[in-house]
């Protein structure tokens, strides 16, 4: 269930990840709108925060590698800040080295769908949005300056002291705090020994109307305006209802007996069975004084929050983190960076096995039986000169002397007709007879995926694609002397069984030699995600994508020739080798691919022998 958010805790949030955060060297930033996620890595820690509205949780995890769309920002931390009584986190950075120097990425928690922006420079100007919003009084588009929701000004904010002083009978009673507030409205008047604050909570609660609390009262929210609400004398709880120390359960109590009396304000924290309430709850949520991150049992499931508040089982945790981790672990594996990629990239690919397996499954069980098409088409031979032509549908007599119902094609002629029979007959036998061996390795692909998913990530994380080429024991080699004439080529030829040549090159400089040299801008570039291994060229000069099975094929041999060799399932990036990239000042074999797909497949070390061409002069060895 998803996290629900106020501003008590994103102010408790934001001061605890500044305290684990202090000056953290950044590396990139990674906005997901497909998951809905903002991913920070730092050198130290990653901070992953899954803006899901099925999630909302926020995690720092150990370092790991940046995604490839991840944008690269060598930055540090310099302050983490939550307005006052606002649902917005802010994480400001200054740029290592490079222009603009100031790069901030707020969270905006506000409504449906949460939201996150990258703003760069002085004046705030948005350069990413995780969900870009044209329309409205407050736009939300790359290119413009940051505008932030109107600040809050409930009651709270600029007079807290006022609303916790305590009147004395000699004054009179009596507050007004359109000065303090600047809202032009008063609080009651107070009784005597009674601050304007419970005698605001006190006129809410005799009114029975909360919407009075979390309209005006500052840090009041949803979550926690029922404990602001409560005070002694409680109402009676069922048994059930009862917390216990710590969140455990409460007391055995007779049927139909009340709650015990809770212990008074004034008695030290953690005051047993119960949380927080009333006035003096609110002033913590104010001050964020000595925080009790806890997990809320609520309705929705479990919350995390700064403190524990009374009418809810509660869990203590040693930190709001540590909060959210629990709640996160409990929704599921937690996957960030190359790892979330790579766990979605195998979850489409799976659901597209699924749909191949089903598509497979209504053929065959639509498919014709080529006897009795074959038996129609022999009687219409023996037929011809019963069979005016034109004819749509008509009655023959069959070769027992029954009677056939024919239906024909008016515009072809009975010969034409007895044809075309024969062609379908010959494609429902062909049909059933390839079908089943092609749902059988449709399903097995389902199975292989399954396989990996439960197992986890099938990859291992890496920046970029590494510098070193295929390993020595996968490089062609041929078993005679090397051509004494001609260019020595920087890779190693196949061709597919469509007849299609494949370029596998032999090493990190070779690699670039054959991705921008030896290859045309709509080949097919193709490299092992996240392992080191040589660049796959399939030439390819057609509109869209390749034959399926020469792709295929292509990245078998780019699966052998990388360290992922032994796996079960290897997943294979490809591209146009127009989308590859060279950046600046890498190191040989370092490139930067756009617009990829995956593909996973299972290597076959029989593979390179069979696509071997014959003037080869040797074998692909392992």
């Amino acid at each position: 269930m998803a996290i629900r958010w106020d501003s008590p805790l994103a102010r408790a949030l934001a001061s605890e990840l500044a305290a684990r955060l202090e000056r953290a060297k950044l590396r990139a930033i990674r906005l997901d709108r497909a998951r809905r996620e903002l991913t920070l890595f730092f050198r130290s820690d990653t901070l992953h925060w899954s803006l899901h509205p099925d999630r909302g949780w926020v995690i720092l995890l150990p370092p790991t590698t940046p995604s490839s769309d991840a944008l690269p920002v060598p930055a540090r931390l310099v302050e983490v800040e939550a307005p006052p009584d606002e649902r917005r986190v802010r994480l400001v950075f200054r740029r290592l080295r490079g222009a603009p120097r100031r790069v901030e990425v707020v969270v905006e928690l506000y409504g449906n769908p949460w939201n996150a922006l990258i703003l760069e420079g002085e004046e705030g100007m948005v350069r990413s949005v995780l969900h870009p919003r044209p329309q409205g009084a407050r736009p939300l588009v790359p290119g413009i300056p940051y505008r932030p929701p109107p600040p809050s000004t409930r009651w709270g904010l600029e007079a807290p002291a006022a609303l916790e002083t305590t009147f004395s009978p000699q004054t009179g009673g009596g507050s007004d705090l359109r000065q303090e507030s600047g809202r032009g409205t008063a609080f009651p008047r107070p009784a005597p020994g009674e601050s304007p604050l419970e005698a605001f909570l006190r006129t809410a609660r005799e009114a029975g109307d909360p919407r009075l609390v979390l309209d005006h009262l500052a840090y009041a929210s949803p979550l926690n305006v029922s404990a602001l609400l409560a005070a002694p004398p409680f109402p009676p709880l069922a048994p059930e209802d009862v917390p216990g120390p710590g969140g455990g359960p409460g007391p055995e109590l007779p049927p139909g007996e009340a709650l015990p009396p809770l212990p008074p304000l004034s008695l030290p924290w953690p005051a047993p069975a119960v949380g927080l309430w009333g006035p003096e709850l609110w002033k913590r949520l104010h001050t964020l004084k000595d925080p009790i991150p806890c997990v809320l049992e609520t309705t929705r499931g479990k919350q995390p929050y700064p403190y524990p508040l009374y009418g809810f089982k509660f869990t203590q945790s040693p930190s709001l983190l540590e909060a959210m981790l629990q709640v996160a672990r409990s929704e599921g594996p937690l996957l960030v960076g190359r790892e979330a990629e790579l766990r979605a990239a195998l979850e489409g690919e799976l659901q597209r096995a699924r749909r191949r397996v089903r598509a497979l499954e209504e053929e065959l069980a639509s498919a014709e039986e080529p006897g009795p098409l074959r038996d129609l088409a022999h009687l219409l031979l023996a037929r011809l000169g019963e069979i005016p032509r034109g004819a749509g549908r008509l009655v023959l007599r069959g070769f027992g002397g029954e009677k056939v119902r024919v239906e024909l094609d008016p515009s072809l002629s009975p010969l034409q007709n007895a044809e075309a029979l024969f062609r379908r007959a010959a494609r429902a036998e062909a049909a059933r007879e390839r079908l089943p061996e092609l749902l059988a390795r449709a399903r097995g692909r389902v199975e292989e995926l399954e396989a990996a998913l439960k197992r986890g990530d099938p990859g291992e994380g890496s920046a970029a694609f590494p510098e070193e080429g295929a390993p020595a024991s996968h490089r062609p080699k041929r078993d005679g002397p090397p051509a004494e004439t001609g260019e020595k080529l920087p890779y190693r030829s196949f061709r597919s069984s469509g007849g299609r040549e494949i370029r596998v090159g032999k090493g990190a400089r070779e690699n670039d030699a054959l991705t921008f040299h030896h290859s045309d801008p709509d080949d097919i570039w193709l490299h092992a995600r996240d392992a080191a291994g040589a660049h796959v060229i399939l030439r390819w000069k057609g509109e869209g994508s390749p034959p399926a099975r020469d792709l295929e094929e292509a990245a078998i041999l780019a699966a052998l020739a990388s360290r992922a060799r032994h796996s079960a399932v290897v997943p294979v990036d490809w591209t146009r080798r127009k989308y590859v990239r060279k950046p600046r000042k890498s190191p040989p074999g370092v490139v930067l691919p756009e617009r990829v797909r995956t593909l996973f497949v299972r290597p076959d070390p029989s593979l390179p022998e069979r696509l071997a061409p014959p003037d080869a002069g040797g074998s692909y060895r392992r």
